[in-house]
């Protein structure tokens, strides 16, 4: 395939001298089978050392969509793991890598899904053991539980009990109220910033409510 007319850096073998298909095909004929099964919006979560692969395959699917509407390609930059305030190098030649399983293995499933999202995916995901492993106020994951317990205990006063609007703010005389208050509000700005690659804006959100909440 022609991919150079795409930007691609060389044309792209499809199948082989020897009639084998190459994986860049297999690529092409599944993304192929999710359009044609009625997909309208197709987003790849790919490492950013597979950058270099963006161009071929937009080339190649712009042959059967329209690939700046119809697929959309997240980069994740890389890993950097630290232990004892020493980064630990990875590499997979001399079998040292990191896996969600060995995550797992030090954290609970909470803590993994935050350490991942709470960081913005255009740069290096940064995992301190021994922080993480603090359950204390430093705790990013233990800190903002608490916020969520009580967001769980309003839920049950909801059902069982009729919460009037409030009416009058002046009121709130408090200063961690009122701040509480503003920082709700800038919500909603947030909000359409958000999107599949913006996760980290959410918790960002929570990170700088609940010490207000918990003040």
């Amino acid at each position: 395939m022609n991919t150079t007319l795409g930007g691609d850096k060389k044309d792209r073998v499809l199948l082989k001298s020897n009639g084998a298909t190459t994986y860049f095909i297999t690529d092409i004929a599944n993304h192929y089978n999710k359009l044609s099964r009625g997909a309208q919006k197709m987003i790849k979560v790919w490492s950013a050392d597979q950058a270099g692969q963006i161009r071929r395959l937009r080339f190649a699917l712009s042959h059967f969509c329209d690939p700046d509407k119809q697929l959309s390609i997240v980069l994740y930059q890389m890993v950097r793991l630290f232990r004892s305030r020493e980064e630990v190098k990875f590499s997979k030649r001399k079998g040292q890598t990191l896996t969600i399983p060995n995550l797992l293995e030090l954290f609970d499933v909470d803590a993994v899904r935050w350490l991942i999202l709470s960081q913005s995916i255009s740069a290096s995901i940064v995992i301190n053991i021994d922080k993480e492993k603090k359950q204390n106020s430093k705790n990013t994951v233990s800190y903002i539980q608490y916020y969520s317990r009580a967001c769980r205990i309003i839920k049950n006063v909801e059902r069982s009990t009729k919460i009037h609007e409030c009416k009058n703010f002046n009121l709130l005389t408090g200063r961690c109220e009122r701040r509480m208050i503003v920082q709700m509000l800038s919500l909603e700005k947030l909000w359409h910033k958000i999107n599949y690659s913006g996760i980290h804006l959410i918790c960002a959100f929570l990170n700088s409510m609940a010490p207000l909440f918990n003040s």
